[in-house]
Order: C-alpha cells, then sequence, then structure tokens
C-alpha cells in the first residue's frame, strides 16, 4: 500500500520536471499494484507508462519491466509474466546488473518456475553483495527442492533484512512443503509464522501467498487457463 502510494508520488513529481524518471514512477506503480492483486490500477499504470516519451536513459529499465509482468500476473497471465522477465534478466545479465538480474529471476521463482532459474541464482549469489540475493538463492533453492525447513530459513533469513513479504511467501510455501512431507505440526507452525508476516504486508496478494495449500493436481498452464477463466 505505501508503494502504491510512493510510486503515484513519483511519477507525477517526475511528470512535473518532465524527468525520465516518470517512467520508473509507473513502472512501481505497476509492479506495486501487481502484488496487491489489483489488475485494473496495474493496468493502468502500464498505460500511463507506455504513454511516455521514450528515453535513452535505460538503467532500470529491468525493474520497469518487472512492473509489467506484475500487472500480467494480476490479470492472471503468468506464462506471459514468466516469459517478460526471463528476457529482462537476460538484458540485465548482459549489462552486468546482477543484483538487477536476480531481482528478475526471483520473480520468476515467486511466480511458481523455481526449477528455471535455481542454477543462474546459485551463480549471481557467489559474487552479487550484500544478504538479498543470497536470501533469494536460498529461497528458490529450497522451492526448487520443495524443503520446508529450508522454506522456513529462508523465511528467517527476510525477515532478519525486513523484506516481509518474501518472508511471507517463504514461510506459506514451507507450509505446503511441510504438509506435502506429512509434517502436519511443522505446517501448522509455519502457516502461523505466514499469516503474521502477511497481515504486515498492506493487503498484498500474490501467487505464492495464495498457493500455499496441498499439492495441485494441475499443471501450471491448466492453472493459468483456470485462473483466467
Amino acid at each position: 500500500g505505501d508503494a502504491t502510494r510512493l510510486a503515484r508520488e513519483a511519477a507525477v513529481v517526475f511528470g512535473d520536471l518532465r524527468h525520465p524518471g516518470t517512467r520508473w514512477g509507473f513502472g512501481a506503480l505497476a509492479l506495486s499494484a501487481g502484488h496487491l492483486g489489483d489488475a485494473v490500477l496495474a493496468a493502468t499504470a502500464i498505460e500511463d507508462l507506455d504513454a511516455e516519451p521514450a528515453t535513452p536513459v535505460s538503467i532500470v529499465d529491468v525493474e520497469v519491466d518487472r512492473g509489467r509482468a506484475w500487472a500480467l500476473v494480476a490479470a492472471g497471465r503468468r506464462s506471459a509474466a514468466r516469459d517478460l522477465l526471463g528476457d529482462a534478466a537476460e538484458r540485465a545479465r548482459a549489462k552486468g546488473q546482477h543484483s538487477l538480474e536476480a531481482g528478475a529471476l526471483h520473480d520468476v521463482a515467486r511466480i511458481g518456475d523455481a526449477t528455471s532459474v535455481v542454477s543462474r541464482l546459485t551463480e549471481l549469489a557467489a559474487f552479487v553483495d550484500g544478504p538479498l540475493t543470497a536470501a533469494r538463492n536460498g529461497h528458490v533453492r529450497a522451492l526448487a527442492a520443495d524443503d520446508g525447513d529450508q522454506l522456513d530459513a529462508a523465511s528467517e533469513a527476510f525477515v532478519v533484512m525486513g523484506a516481509r513479504l518474501f518472508a511471507a511467501e517463504a514461510a506459506t510455501s514451507a507450509a505446503a512443503a511441510h504438509r506435502r512431507a506429512g509434517a502436519e505440526r511443522r505446517a501448522a507452525a509455519s502457516e502461523q509464522t505466514a499469516r503474521r508476516l502477511a497481515a504486515e504486508c498492506q493487503g498484498a496478494s500474490t501467487p505464492a501467498l495464495r498457493g500455499g495449500g496441498a499439492a495441485d493436481p494441475l499443471t501450471r498452464r491448466e492453472h493459468e487457463v483456470a485462473g483466467l477463466a
């Protein structure tokens, strides 16, 4: 909620200054609206973004594309979002923007495709400074392994750095993994943690927060089609 408000303010202020940062504001607005599951607001932000004039200033284009991707997620088009995030990650890699690349790859995992990005995130965690990329890598490795204990640890790592939404998602996934392993008591504890953390995220509604139940018999594409319907 705060991110949505601040992104809108950024778009207005940069717009008054006729600065390329107007695009960054609209991209951030789409990103935050997508995390809220507000497809209408996210789509409106993308319309405003596309109405902005072209600019050679491309330093945060990957983050803008994350906004485009999360607008697609909010609209139920997760496959298209994964493709867009993958392309953005490749462009970031070509430019040496490794932290931005890690963010795009982490998003791919968060919307349901951890196995496709785990190898590259492990590579990035070896040389990108700071704890965030390392925590993202731990989260993605745990998702790919469907390991409830590792997902609990990933949640705790995110809590330490204040990344409450990532922590809530990891705890939700941990509860589901524990349940699939037959560890009901651990599942209940992780669920309690997930609910507490999600309550601090101002209405966030992401696929990971919504998908922490029992093993899903549908394929990703079948799930997406059902959601669109």
